[in-house]
């Protein structure tokens, strides 16, 4: 995740998918403002010069929303493929 988590955030899919990825949204950090709080965390700590600047941060709001739907699939494996395949295509840094 180190450097690399950030590019999810090139789409507004890859954004919502971290939020909605079941060991976030169904995460025992129960305060909608404290798991935003870690998201931010790995965002913009962890995701170092992958994540663009002028990303906003999580809201409460927006994790409280993200975690009512969380992603359902049987292969997570292919369905992050595919939405960092995407977010990566948009992304200004996408040799990352």
């Amino acid at each position: 995740m180190r450097d690399r988590v950030g590019v999810f955030t090139c789409s507004a899919e890859g954004r919502a998918y971290l939020g909605r990825v079941p060991g976030v949204s169904m995460s025992l950090i129960r305060g909608d403002q404290d798991l935003a709080d870690v998201l931010n965390f790995v965002l913009f700590r962890m995701g170092g010069t992958s994540t663009p600047a002028g990303t906003q941060p999580y809201s409460a709001e927006e994790v409280h929303n993200l975690r009512a739907n969380p992603i359902e699939t049987t292969n997570f494996m292919e369905t992050r493929a595919m939405i960092l395949q995407r977010a990566l295509a948009l992304c200004p840094r996408s040799g990352k």
